[in-house]
């Protein structure tokens, strides 16, 4: 009896050690906030660096866009794990195609250095490899000029044979770009059409606003800490540049942050220079509590259901 009880209090006292772990994940995933700052600069040279931390940097993203292009860069307590390039795979098949141009070319260059090769014994007949006359033997300059002329006219006829070939991998390189276009318009044109179903549709009228509701609501709670900018603005137009300093005015958040924006009434053409640096941080509680009121609207079930069925 006394050994029954001690295996119930040591899974007791196991299980009370799960539950502690489980409670205290949750707690850091709800409470802990996810803090992130997007700073740079606009300009001749435009640039953004954008950071992402949480639980004292942890787990933090970093990215970056310059003249360079796009990177990325992941830690997960230390360990990096570096994002790949958006154009990467653009820039990947360009490359293969440049490659298989390349490589067609070398392959032609290196069909007429071989059948110059192949023409030069039979044209030259009794002549050594390295142009010298055989023994006994002497040089005729005809001979010669006639080996040279079959040279060039084996090279011009190979390169007449390779004209066609070059023409049909032009066309259906083309046509492989066309399809490609064809496809992404179709895949914009459906989600144009699903869009519309979207804002047309009596379930999606009857949940959009509960969505907006929860939005704003987010938004009020993942509110900027700070925004710090240094901006010089034109619209080619002063009385233009005049209305939207105007507008920006009106703007009541604006005057809680260190907003900077300074009119051009005399510049001819539309620009916009300076640096910008904004910070803030979210909670994972305001995001879970969002998700349990519009778990708990029957308009939202609905339409999450049809949307799971799609």
């Amino acid at each position: 009896m006394a050994v029954l009880l001690l295996i119930l209090k040591i899974i007791g006292i196991i299980l009370l050690i799960l539950l502690g772990l489980i409670l205290l994940i949750l707690a850091v995933v709800l409470f802990v906030p996810v803090r992130y700052q997007v700073s740079g600069s606009i300009g001749e040279k435009t640039t953004v660096r954008i950071a992402v931390t949480w639980l004292l940097h942890a787990v933090s993203w970093k990215a970056a866009y310059e003249e360079e292009g796009f990177s990325s860069q992941l830690r997960i307590f230390g360990i990096a794990r570096r994002g790949k390039k958006p154009d990467d795979a653009e820039s990947g098949e360009d490359d293969r195609e440049d490659g298989a141009e390349e490589s067609e070319e070398c392959s032609a260059a290196d069909d007429i250095h071989a059948a110059q090769r192949a023409d030069g014994p039979q044209a030259d007949g009794e002549q050594k490899t390295d142009g010298t006359p055989a023994d006994g033997e002497q040089r005729d300059p005809k001979s010669g000029n006639t080996a040279a002329r079959g040279k060039r006219r084996g090279g011009l006829l190979h390169l007449l044979r390779r004209i066609p070939e070059r023409i049909r991998t032009f066309f259906s390189g083309l046509g492989r770009k066309l399809r490609q276009l064809r496809s992404s318009i179709k895949e914009a044109l459906k989600k144009i059409k699903d869009v519309r179903t979207f804002l047309t549709d009596g379930r999606h009228r009857e949940a959009l606003p509960l969505i907006l509701a929860e939005l704003k609501y987010l938004l009020t709670h993942f509110k900027f800490r700070r925004i710090r900018t240094d901006l010089t603005f034109s619209m080619g137009d002063p009385a233009l540049t005049g209305q939207v300093l105007g507008g920006l005015c009106v703007l009541p958040f604006l005057y809680r942050y260190q907003v900077q924006v300074y009119p051009d009434f005399e510049a001819e053409n539309t620009y916009i220079t300076g640096t910008f640096d904004i910070k803030g941080r979210a909670r994972g509680l305001h995001i879970a509590v969002s998700a349990v009121r519009l778990l708990g609207k029957k308009e939202f079930r609905i339409w999450l259901k049809w949307l799971m069925h799609r």
